[in-house]
């Protein structure tokens, strides 16, 4: 950073300017995107048919890694095996719902709204802009019921 004090060109005022120049480097990290981790389902453990099926498949196909050379090579097999039948017999988790809250009926009161706005914006009269203004506090009407009933729970 580099900074200047200037004074004023007519010496009536006893101001002082400051001129600096900033140079600023931002990082390109931010921009990268992880892959999303794949989570194994642990759901189905809780029966007992599934543990006794996951327990059967570890032990048939963990035995053969017993007589692995060194214990790098052991923990490599064992881990790779534990995935495999962790995908095979329990499945991955689904996508987790961030708002529980949001249902199709604040999804439509959004796109209602949105559409509401799109034509007010098109045509700015009295009558879009009431349309308008009584579509978001439908919205937000909807929304805040959603979301306090989702607390009370």
């Amino acid at each position: 950073m580099d900074v200047h004090s200037m004074r004023d060109s007519s010496g009536i005022s006893d101001h002082f300017m400051v001129k600096t120049k900033v140079r600023l480097r931002l990082s390109i990290k931010w921009k990268e995107r992880r892959a999303p981790v794949k989570k194994i389902n642990i759901e189905p453990l809780k029966y007992s048919q599934t543990t006794e099926q996951y327990k059967n498949r570890l032990n048939d196909i963990l035995r053969p890694t017993e007589n692995a050379s060194s214990i790098d090579e052991m923990w490599e097999k064992t881990e790779k095996s534990i995935k495999k039948i962790g995908e095979e017999v329990l499945g991955y988790q689904g996508k987790r719902a961030i708002n529980k809250w949001f249902n199709e009926e604040c999804k439509t009161a959004i796109l209602e709204r949105d559409d509401a706005r799109t034509t007010m914006l098109r045509n700015p009269s009295e009558t879009n802009k009431r349309e308008l203004a009584l579509k978001q506090k439908r919205a937000k009407q909807i929304i805040r019921k959603k979301q306090k009933n989702v607390g009370e729970n």
